[in-house]
């Protein structure tokens, strides 16, 4: 069940990012599109990750206050620090071969760069909500106590 609920998320999200790509080559704004996920999308994932660890910083630190044994929960903070830097390793090398000229010359292959990279900063994007869903439902634990 676990794993079912990891795939439909990555292809909720891949469907996402598929209409999304194709929106924006329908509409024109493509060129845009490319320029901004070559310039802007690892130094955005690198933003968004430093942003989520004083994040994680403030859960633990609140579980620790409330001496609650939440193992689940540490074991998904270390999944989403290691998803997080499997994205921005795969993003850097994603952005590494975007210029090449294999890449810029078959459309097909362009086009599925540009789908991964709106997948790997929409991926960063649902694990920022998350985690921040989780810090104002951990701060929130001590009004209910």
């Amino acid at each position: 069940m676990k794993y079912l609920k990891i795939f439909v998320y990555y292809l909720a999200i891949l469907v996402f990012s598929t209409v999304y790509v194709l929106f924006t080559k329908f509409i024109d704004s493509f060129d845009w599109l490319n320029s901004f996920l070559n310039n802007n999308v690892l130094n955005i994932e690198i933003a968004l990750f430093a942003i989520t660890i004083p994040s994680i910083a403030v859960i633990l630190t609140r579980i620790a206050e409330l001496n609650i044994n939440l193992p689940k929960t540490l074991q998904s903070i270390k999944n989403s620090i290691k998803e997080q830097i499997i994205i921005i390793i795969i993003t850097f090398f994603m952005i590494a071969t975007f210029n090449s000229h294999y890449i810029q010359n078959n459309s097909l292959c362009f086009f599925i760069t540009n789908i991964l990279l709106v997948m790997s900063l929409a991926c960063f994007l649902w694990i920022t909500y998350d985690i921040s869903k989780a810090c104002f439902i951990i701060l929130s634990v001590n009004q209910k106590i």
